[in-house]
């Protein structure tokens, strides 16, 4: 059920948690801070170029711990504190072309990336998903004052990866760890095996790697047309040293190609517009001793129930919020469910959903209240 939050009205798409009660929440415009007791705070604003239609709108707000890391279209990274305190800018290089020779990473500036159109927020429900198009930047803070940013630049859609790292002092430092030169050849699949092939970023998501010592790794993957997706191994990111390879396998069904991929209890999970399918990603065995299971709405090929939508964790459950109803994957036992499987009436349609620091699960219509949702058992 949807219950209407008093007090709340929501101008934003998305919903950044920053813990003990304190939301982020932004549209492709602005930025602004939700405290516990209501109101809000505008604290960013997207730049406004001194080019004509600028497109330097707001794509990714994440959390560190202790920062705000903000990627703007054409404008590059920001770091802000919860106070709105801007602590320090790297703009994109300024070379152009498609050299990798052209790559520069300093104290003052990114490397170069291609700016990216305002993404649409559709059924918005975290960091990057819902998305028609991927953020120029795609970032993935992984200790405080400390962030994984990898792009694409120039025709060929060559791909490097860098850790930024923001000193309280308000020093930067950027050390490119990864770059994808070399174009694809058709008809080699091979090629996929290594992390220096020419490959557009899609998603990057936190893992925590169980064998043979405990750690968080980072996995992003990519695609290139004119490959299917599953062709193209996603790369495995050590955030301890640092190393980059190619992981041994991927998903078995295409999905969206800028929606999230998200980890749980030691899978990765994605849905695609009739299924949720998850994998335990073995760090050594080939693909095909990888568990694979798929979550089919319907069995029935020619009546199946739309699961399209954004995915998002809210505790230990996956949730896709679809216009045709609710999708539901339990990440303890695995248990897949239609929550109101049936179209729902117009008055629960909403075009947004997160997950909220102060309020839980949410869903909103944009300029409207917030709407507490709870999971009920006449739901199923």
């Amino acid at each position: 059920k949807f219950e209407p939050i008093a007090g709340t009205q929501a101008p934003f798409e998305v919903i950044t948690r920053c813990g003990d009660g304190l939301d982020a929440v932004w549209s492709g415009d602005q930025l602004w801070l939700m405290p516990v007791g209501g109101g809000l705070k505008p604290i960013f604003e997207r730049p406004q170029l001194a080019v004509k239609y600028s497109r330097d709108y707001l794509h990714e707000v994440l959390f560190d711990g202790r920062w705000l890391w903000v990627v703007t279209a054409e404008s590059g990274l920001r770091v802000l504190d919860l106070n709105g305190k801007l602590l320090g800018h790297l703009p994109a290089s300024s070379a152009k072309g498609d050299s990798p020779a052209e790559l520069v990473a300093d104290a003052t500036q990114l490397p170069p990336f291609d700016p990216k159109p305002y993404p649409l927020f559709q059924t918005q429900a975290g960091p990057g998903s819902g998305l028609r198009s991927a953020p120029s930047l795609r970032i993935l803070p992984f200790g405080q004052g400390r962030c994984l940013v990898a792009a694409n630049y120039g025709p060929l859609k060559r791909l490097w990866i860098a850790v930024v790292t923001l000193e309280p002092a308000g020093t930067w430092d950027v050390k490119i760890i990864q770059q994808g030169t070399k174009v694809a050849q058709l008809g080699d699949l091979t090629q996929f095996q290594n992390a220096d092939i020419a490959t557009e970023v899609t998603w990057l998501t936190l893992f925590q790697k169980p064998q043979p010592i405990p750690r968080p790794v980072a996995i992003l993957g990519r695609r290139m047309a004119p490959f299917r997706a599953t062709e193209i191994q996603p790369l495995l990111i050590d955030l301890t040293s640092l190393k980059v390879s190619a992981l041994p396998g991927n998903f078995r069904e295409d999905g969206y190609p800028w929606r999230p991929v998200v980890a749980a209890n030691g899978r990765l999970i994605q849905n695609t517009i009739h299924l949720f399918e998850s994998i335990v990603p073995d760090f050594l065995k080939p693909e095909a001793a990888w568990k694979s299971e798929l979550f089919i709405a319907s069995p029935n090929r020619d009546n199946r129930i739309s699961v399209e939508g954004s995915l998002f964790v809210a505790g230990d459950d996956c949730f896709v919020a679809a216009y045709g109803g609710w999708a539901r994957l339990n990440t303890r036992d695995w248990k897949f469910d239609l929550l109101a499987p049936r179209p729902l009436p117009k008055e629960q349609l909403f075009s947004y959903h997160g997950v909220s620091s102060q309020h839980g699960l949410v869903s909103w219509n944009r300029n409207g209240p917030l709407h507490r949702v709870t999971i009920t058992e006449r739901s199923r």
